[in-house]
Parts: structure tokens; C-alpha cells; sequence
């Protein structure tokens, strides 16, 4: 039976989540699919596909059981967890950064389903967790935080107007840092570089620490298939947007 997890978020909206459904499964029980001269290619529980080198199995002295075979936690690791990962989130960042104006421009589609909430596009800022990983703020907890009215949001800044805080980069020692906006304004994202980045009040610090907090509200929730889920948010939008 799926394992449901309803989440709370900072701001009191109940989320129910299917976790099994958008991670990578833990079962390092492979499903054998083909196999050539070089490579052999194996499938896990979740469908996820990869060809590994034939002398990888033989310097593991793994053997094949009725089309199935049982990899190691260290092969699992590196031909199934990592290489699923770096694909599916290579993926997901491309596509989010082209339609990222239209997406932050429809919070409640975002709010409408777990997977959606959770999604965690690099261009927001990130903060480091215990083991030196990184965890990037989620999508829902950023557009959460615009509709709260107590989000960094500036009536006018560098020019622009409506804007709300998504990222700043940068050094405490030297105060020079970028930025990232979105501006409800123009519906679109603006950046300042380094270099034509305008004083913002409160400074680098005060800014950078408000966006870390937002970051660790879910930190401890990850997903897999970002870019399956960010495919299914795009055809809600596009569906709505011909409603």
C-alpha cells in the first residue's frame, strides 16, 4: 500500500504526498533487458533504465537469475541512484529555467498537488544540510511566501516594480552580490548581476538568511522524478490556460 504523508506547511496548507511514487526505490533487484557483447541493460522497480559494461558484472562476480540480478549498494548507487539523478534533475533545471515566468506565474496550480510543491529548481537559492548537501528552496514554500505578504518584496527596485526576492549570491566580506526577482508586475524574472546590482535594504545578510529559512521548512523532502512532475505541471498550466 502507497505510504501517504500529509505535510504542513509553514503557512498551514495540508499537503498529501506519495513519496513511493516520485523516488527512486531503494530494491536493488534488477530486471535484465538486453545484453550485447559490451553492455548489459538492466531496469529497476521504478522502470528506470541504464546500460552498464559488461566488465562491470564480471568484476563483481554478480550473476544473472532467471532474467533477474541483484546489484551491488555501490553499483545501485552509481549506474542506477546517481545516474537517474543527474539526468532526470539535468532535465527539469533546463526546462524550468525556460518557463520558469510562466510557472511562478500560477501559484495555485503549484499548490495543487505534492509533487509540484516539492520541486526544487537550482536557480533558487540553496543552503547546505548536515553532510554538506545541498537543498534548494522548493517551489511551493517560494510562491507560499509572495502570497503571505511577508516575503523581501519591493514595491519598486533597480527599475522594476512588484518585485519578490527568489535567489542573491554573493560575499558578506565584500557586499557585492546578485540577484534574482520575480515582478507580479511584468510577469517576468529579472537578474541583476554583480555589477549593475542596486543597494537592497537590509543587505546581503538579513536577505540570504531569509531565503535559507525558507529553504529548510522542507528540506528533509526530496524527489526523483522532478522532470516527470514538472511535465505534469506544464500540461495543468497549458490545459487551464486554454480553459
Amino acid at each position: 500500500m502507497p505510504k501517504i504523508m500529509i505535510w504542513t506547511s509553514a503557512h498551514g496548507r495540508k499537503i498529501d504526498f506519495d513519496a513511493q511514487l516520485w523516488k527512486l526505490s531503494d530494491s536493488t533487484l534488477c530486471r535484465i533487458e538486453n545484453v550485447n557483447e559490451s553492455h548489459c541493460t538492466v531496469v529497476n522497480e521504478n522502470g528506470v533504465s541504464v546500460r552498464i559494461p559488461v566488465g562491470v558484472f564480471r568484476d563483481n562476480r554478480l550473476m544473472a537469475q532467471q532474467g533477474d540480478i541483484v546489484l551491488s549498494a555501490e553499483m545501485y548507487s552509481h549506474w542506477i541512484l546517481k545516474s537517474h539523478r543527474e539526468k532526470a534533475n539535468g532535465v527539469f533545471n533546463s526546462v524550468f529555467n525556460t518557463h520558469m515566468a510562466t510557472i511562478l506565474d500560477h501559484p495555485e496550480t503549484v499548490f495543487s498537488r505534492a509533487e509540484y510543491f516539492f520541486l526544487r529548481p537550482h536557480c533558487f537559492l540553496a543552503v547546505r544540510q548536515d553532510g554538506g548537501q545541498k537543498v534548494h528552496v522548493s517551489l511551493g514554500s517560494m510562491l507560499e511566501s509572495f502570497v503571505s505578504g511577508n516575503h523581501i518584496y519591493f514595491d519598486t527596485f533597480g527599475g522594476h516594480e512588484k518585485i519578490y526576492l527568489i535567489h542573491i549570491a554573493g560575499s558578506y566580506l565584500s557586499g557585492r552580490y546578485s540577484a534574482l526577482f520575480w515582478s507580479a508586475a511584468s510577469r517576468s524574472v529579472v537578474y541583476f548581476p554583480t555589477d549593475s546590482m542596486p543597494a537592497i535594504p537590509r543587505g546581503f545578510g538579513y536577505n540570504h538568511m531569509f531565503l535559507e529559512k525558507l529553504a529548510r521548512q522542507d528540506a528533509h523532502i526530496r524527489m526523483d522524478f522532478q522532470d516527470k512532475a514538472l511535465e505534469k505541471l506544464q500540461t495543468e498550466i497549458s490545459a487551464a490556460a486554454i480553459d
